[in-house]
C-alpha cells in the first residue's frame, strides 16, 4: 500500500498533507475505513505504532473528536468510530492525492540522466511527444498563444546571432510549442523532459547543440510558420524531423568524442 512507502519519507507533508498532524488523522481514518466494525482508541493506538507514531489513547480520543467535529467520523457507543460517507469521500480524496504524487516521484526519478546514453533516450521520447505537440499547436493555438511563440521564436534568433549559448532560449522554444498545444499531459511531460534536459546539457562542456543555433534556428522558423498557417501535418512532420536531427547531431557528437567532459 502505498501509506508503506510514505513512513520514511518527507514529500508527503508539503504535497499531500498540510503537517503531520492531518497525516495522522489520514491514517486513523483509514483504519477505521479497513476494518468491518467500529473501531476504538485502542486498537488505533496500535496501529500508529506501527508507523513508530506514539500516541496516547486520550490523544487519540482528542483527535477522533475533531474528526468527528468535520463530520468525517461518527461514534458508536462504546464500540468506536466509524466513517460517514462525508469521511469516505474524503479519504478516497487523499488516496488519490497520494497515488498522483508517488506517481509523480517515480516518474522524476525514472527521468533522471546519469548519463550520456540518458540524454540520447531522452530526445527519443521527445521527438514522439513534440511531434503531437506541434500539431495540436497547429490545430488549437489562439492568436495570443502564437504571439507568444513568435516571441519565443525572437528570443531564440537574437540569442543566436549574438552567438551566446542558445540551449535556454531553443528549449524554451519547444516549451512553449507544448504550451500552446492545449494539452496538459503532454504540457507537462515535456516539461519534465525539457528540466531534465537541460540539466545533463549545462553539466556537458562541449555539446555540438550549442554549436549548430543557425541550423536549429531554420528549422524552428519553419515549424513557426506552419503552426501560424494551422498546418497540423506540416507542423508535426517538422518538428519531428527537427527533433530526429538534434538526436542524431548529439548522438554523433557522444560517440566521437573520447574527450567529452563534464562541468
Amino acid at each position: 500500500m502505498i501509506y508503506n512507502k510514505l513512513v520514511d519519507s518527507e514529500w508527503y507533508f508539503s504535497s499531500v498533507f498540510e503537517n503531520s498532524l492531518e497525516y495522522i488523522y489520514y491514517l486513523l481514518m483509514k483504519y477505521i475505513h479497513e476494518s468491518d466494525t467500529p473501531v476504538g482508541a485502542w486498537s488505533l493506538r496500535e496501529k500508529l505504532l506501527q508507523h513508530g507514531i506514539e500516541c496516547g489513547t486520550a490523544t487519540i480520543g482528542r483527535y477522533l473528536k475533531t474528526l468527528d467535529g468535520r463530520e468525517y467520523t461518527v461514534g458508536c457507543g462504546n464500540q468506536g468510530r466509524r466513517l460517514t460517507p462525508k469521511g469516505t469521500i474524503y479519504l478516497r480524496k487523499i488516496e488519490k492525492a497520494l497515488e498522483q504524487a508517488e506517481l509523480q516521484t517515480t516518474l522524476s526519478t525514472a527521468t533522471q540522466i546519469n548519463e550520456y546514453k540518458d540524454l540520447i533516450e531522452l530526445l527519443y521520447v521527445r521527438k514522439v511527444l513534440e511531434t503531437e505537440t506541434a500539431a495540436a499547436a497547429a490545430k488549437y493555438a489562439t492568436e495570443e498563444e502564437l504571439n507568444r511563440l513568435q516571441d519565443a521564436l525572437e528570443a531564440h534568433e537574437r540569442c543566436v546571432a549574438q552567438n551566446q549559448d542558445p540551449t535556454e532560449t531553443a528549449l524554451n522554444f519547444h516549451q512553449t510549442v507544448a504550451d500552446i498545444s492545449h494539452n496538459k499531459y503532454l504540457q507537462a511531460l515535456i516539461k519534465l523532459l525539457i528540466f531534465q534536459e537541460s540539466e545533463i546539457e549545462y553539466a556537458i562542456e562541449s555539446l555540438v547543440s550549442r554549436e549548430l543555433g543557425h541550423k536549429y534556428i531554420v528549422e524552428h522558423r519553419d515549424i513557426v510558420a506552419a503552426i501560424l498557417k494551422h498546418e497540423p501535418k506540416r507542423a508535426a512532420e517538422l518538428m519531428s524531423e527537427h527533433v530526429r536531427t538534434i538526436y542524431s547531431d548529439v548522438y554523433e557528437s557522444i560517440r566521437d568524442d573520447k574527450n567529452l567532459k563534464m562541468r
